[in-house]
């Protein structure tokens, strides 16, 4: 079945249906926090992210299950795009540090290529905020295709990344 319609719909009242879904079941705050970010809410998102890690931890306190990574460089990212930086400073360690942990233990996630996506985007809002527009430019434009992060946040990066650049210098992904 396709559960994503239960999600569609935009403005006020499908923004707080979407929500009040997700609080009732919970694996769809992901789905949520990706309807911000595309809306362009990213401090919705980051507060929707946030709801995930710890709904994500109330599952690790047992034995078997371990914290994901992903969800906190998508927190990292969202944090990022609405520029909590001290927060999504701090997810982006949390999330390298876990995903470490977790290949030291010897159960590294399926998705970690998910997690280094994000932590990248997440990275190349951090050059372009620190003034290494340049740099963040030649990392963004270094993948042929950005394919786990949200469009959205993908959007909000190029948008970030064009404003001072020379023509000669935007490469396709960042016109």
């Amino acid at each position: 079945a396709d559960y994503s319609s239960m999600l569609r719909g935009g403005g006020a009242k499908g923004f707080a249906r979407a929500e009040q879904l997700a609080r009732l079941y919970p694996i769809f705050l992901p789905a949520v926090g990706f309807k911000y970010v595309d809306a362009g809410r990213y401090a919705d998102a980051a507060r929707i992210f946030d709801d995930w890690i710890a709904y994500d931890l109330s599952f690790a306190k047992g034995k078997t299950w371990k914290q994901g990574s992903w969800p906190l460089a998508a927190s990292a990212l969202a944090h990022g795009l609405a520029g909590n930086w001290d927060v999504a400073t701090k997810r982006a360690a949390e999330a390298r540090a876990n995903d470490q942990k977790r290949v030291a233990d010897g159960s590294p996630e399926g998705n970690r290529s998910t997690t280094a996506e994000y932590l990248d985007l997440f990275e190349v809002l951090k050059l372009a905020k620190e003034g290494n527009e340049a740099g963040a430019r030649r990392m963004f434009t270094g993948r042929s295709a950005w394919l786990e992060p949200p469009l959205g946040a993908v959007m909000a990066a190029n948008a970030k990344l064009r404003p001072g650049a020379k023509p000669a210098k935007l490469s396709s992904s960042v016109r």
